[in-house]
């Protein structure tokens, strides 16, 4: 008996071992690809320069003194120096002045991220940070992934290959101890890529094209079918922001779409939009102008509804700088004019509807 427990035991130890070394490597390997990482989320959602995870100094418990932000939204939230215009708005705040607070803002905002990706970073990537604001600005990302055939769609976005991927992965952020394994995500993300794999050799039109959508589901998107998948994802976002105390700014998105638009006058420039540093991108990336347009106002119609329902803090954006082609580069990105005009819109807001910190009451979660 004694000599089986000590084999049982040295099978454990040696077992404990062996997990330890494949830990230090899945996460050694992980931390060279990308560099900063220090937890498996970050993986996910790498460090970048604007999301505050470069930062050796960003903890989650907010300095003193501080007015902290959290932007969540795509590549508008990304552009046009987003976190410093934000930061700007809202440093002559009087309740900023007043208990001489420094205003620090991050933004989680990325190219071609839709409200789905909002709400795992503000749920994952920011568990425990401190916010006094959560700027919400999400909208155009979600329509491409109504140019599909309507019994392909899921509202998880999983008809997506990458969202098949990353929504199954991110419920391992629900388990204690194996959120912090980079084992447990090399290999979950491993099954998942080849399980994405096998699908698409079976049916090469498994998934939509991440990218531009195909020419011959373009007439799919008129049907804004992710109109109540988009409500969820914000409605889940207020609502993460009630327990953790956190005031919400909901913004409806801007845009400008002109009726003469076509690919052509804007490859060639004869729109009339105006100029920026970032790169502008035509809207058949999203969809064909016309149900790229409905898309838009059925989300932004979403977001009035939901900023009412939940007494948020609320700016209509769109209704502010409709019509206004000079503040664009494109369809929804900002010109220097625009993201003035729109930063200087929030100060306004503020100045008029003073902000108040959240109740202390409540759960933290």
């Amino acid at each position: 008996m004694k000599k089986s427990t000590v084999i049982i035991a040295f099978n454990i130890a040696l077992l404990i071992v062996l997990i330890s070394a494949l830990e230090i490597w899945a996460g050694s390997n992980y931390k060279r690809k990308y560099p900063g990482v220090r937890r498996p989320v970050e993986v996910l959602y790498p460090p970048n320069n604007i999301n505050g995870f470069q930062d050796p100094d960003f903890k989650p418990n907010k300095p003193e003194n501080t007015f902290r932000i959290l932007c969540l939204g795509g590549s508008t939230s990304q552009y046009a120096n987003y976190p410093e215009f934000i930061a700007w708005a809202f440093k002559g705040q009087p309740y900023v002045r007043q208990n001489n607070l420094t205003v620090q803002v991050v933004s989680a905002g990325y190219e071609a991220h839709t409200s789905l990706d909002s709400y795992y970073k503000y749920r994952y990537l920011y568990d425990d940070y401190e916010f006094d604001l959560v700027i919400i600005y999400d909208n155009i990302n979600d329509i491409r992934a109504n140019s599909c055939p309507p019994e392909m769609f899921k509202a998880d976005y999983s008809h997506y290959a990458y969202y098949s991927i990353i929504n199954p992965t991110v419920k391992l952020f629900d388990l204690p101890v194996l959120n912090r394994s980079f084992l447990a995500l090399k290999i979950v993300l491993t099954y998942q890529e080849q399980r994405r794999k096998k699908l698409e050799k079976r049916n090469p039109d498994a998934f939509v094209p991440e990218e531009i959508p195909k020419p011959e589901w373009l007439k799919y998107g008129g049907d804004i079918k992710t109109a109540a998948a988009f409500v969820d994802n914000l409605q889940k976002m207020v609502d993460l922001a009630v327990l953790r105390r956190q005031k919400v700014l909901l913004m409806t998105f801007a845009y400008c779409l002109p009726d003469s638009y076509s690919f052509e006058a804007f490859q060639n420039g004869e729109l009339g939009y105006g100029e920026g540093v970032d790169p502008a991108v035509p809207v058949e990336i999203y969809g064909s102008a016309e149900n790229v347009r409905k898309g838009l106002e059925v989300h932004n119609q979403a977001i009035r509804e939901l900023a009412g329902r939940n007494h948020t803090y609320f700016i209509d954006q769109q209704k502010f700088l409709e019509g206004d082609i000079e503040s664009f580069i494109d369809v929804c990105h900002f010109s220097q004019r625009g993201i003035n005009r729109f930063a200087g819109k929030i100060g306004n807001y503020f100045f008029k509807n003073r902000f108040s910190p959240a109740a202390k009451t409540g759960i933290r979660n």
